[in-house]
């Protein structure tokens, strides 16, 4: 059973909202000063779904019942979100109501299991999960190409868009990274060969880079060719989805057993630790008993560095000294990443709340 923890005092939190259900993988997004946020329960649901509240209350201005839980994060263009569900349903609804638009049923061949976001660019929305991949029409949602990889297992890893080559990149267990050309489905390139078995963690772009990591390894490839350019092993692992972050000469990322690690982002060399609390949930593949785990991604905010942890705390570091300024119990552990926006702080914690703070 995952520990409930005490919840921030009042000075610290403006509202909190529990949602029926959990939310795991699925990204939580501020947009037009509202939260979107999806729920999961076991699978196939009766209560899962998305719903948006507003951003200075925490009240539900809608919500959507979807056929399974959501376990993978949304996108919002042009006044429509997009989302799938874990059973392979995607859906297209309106976003001021939360009316159904059209949906899609795709066929994947693992039922009620696919954690993958949906991206949507160039009229084609992108579903389904690392072995099976999908690109949709974003008025209709009739498929217009597919593609499936041996290699390609389903992992919490997230996909990003290459805006500079249009292309989606993805990743998968078993050693999967690659690129799609996102009007036909092609790849563009794919690597298979290196040593990362596990590769949860979602990729991050800077420059023509592209940073990944998985187990206790982190690497880099050409971004136009997916070339391996450096890799390296470390005492530490990586199994973390969340993305990581580069700023400058340095590289933040999340991971599964050490809080999150700031490293030079050209050697890879350790510069410094933020380290969190052993987690009260097991998420991280592997790893047990005490691991400080962060599955969402870090935040910068000019000075600061802001994270989620599994231990049910949200922490705010110095960025270039780890001094810890702040520690706020959220309640529950969050696998998600925090939003700042302003001198606000919003998480979604496994439990279902949903909640605003003050900092």
């Amino acid at each position: 059973m995952v520990a409930q923890l005490p919840v921030a005092g009042a000075d610290e939190s403006v509202w909190r909202t529990k949602l029926p259900g959990r939310v795991e993988f699925s990204q939580p997004v501020l947009w037009d000063g509202d939260l979107f946020v999806c729920t999961c329960d076991y699978g196939y649901s009766t209560q899962a779904g998305i719903y948006r509240l507003c951003g200075e209350t925490g009240a539900i201005k809608w919500f959507f019942n979807t056929k399974n839980s959501v376990k993978g994060g949304i996108d919002i263009q042009d006044g429509k979100v997009y989302l799938q569900d874990c059973g392979g349903y995607l859906y297209c609804l309106n976003v001021d109501d939360g009316s159904l638009l059209w949906q899609q049923e795709l066929p994947l061949n693992n039922n009620c299991y696919t954690r993958m976001n949906v991206l949507t660019r160039n009229g084609v929305v992108v579903a389904g999960r690392p072995r099976q991949v999908f690109g949709c029409d974003v008025e209709t949602g009739e498929v217009l190409w597919s593609y499936s990889h041996r290699k390609g297992g389903d992992t919490p890893a997230q996909l990003i868009w290459d805006e500079s080559r249009q292309r989606v990149i993805l990743c998968g267990l078993w050693y999967m990274t690659a690129a799609l050309d996102i009007q036909t489905g092609e790849f563009a390139w794919q690597e298979t060969e290196h040593p990362a078995n596990l590769r949860n963690n979602t990729p991050c772009i800077s420059g023509n880079i592209l940073y990944g990591s998985g187990q206790n390894w982190v690497y880099c490839h050409e971004l136009a060719t997916g070339k391996l350019i450096r890799k390296e092993q470390k005492d530490f692992f990586m199994d973390s989805h969340g993305k990581a972050v580069v700023e400058g000469d340095v590289i933040y990322c999340s991971t599964g057993d050490k809080g999150v690690v700031a490293m030079d982002k050209d050697t890879f060399d350790v510069l410094r630790f933020y380290p969190a609390g052993p987690a009260a949930i097991s998420t991280a593949p592997y790893l047990y008993g005490g691991v400080q785990t962060v599955e969402g991604s870090p935040v910068i905010d000019g000075d600061r560095l802001i994270f989620a942890a599994s231990d049910g705390m949200l922490r705010i570091y110095n960025k270039d000294t780890a001094e810890l300024q702040k520690a706020v119990s959220i309640g529950a552990p969050c696998i998600t990443t925090p939003i700042v926006a302003g001198d606000a702080v919003y998480t979604a914690d496994f439990y279902g709340h949903v909640t605003k703070f003050r900092l």
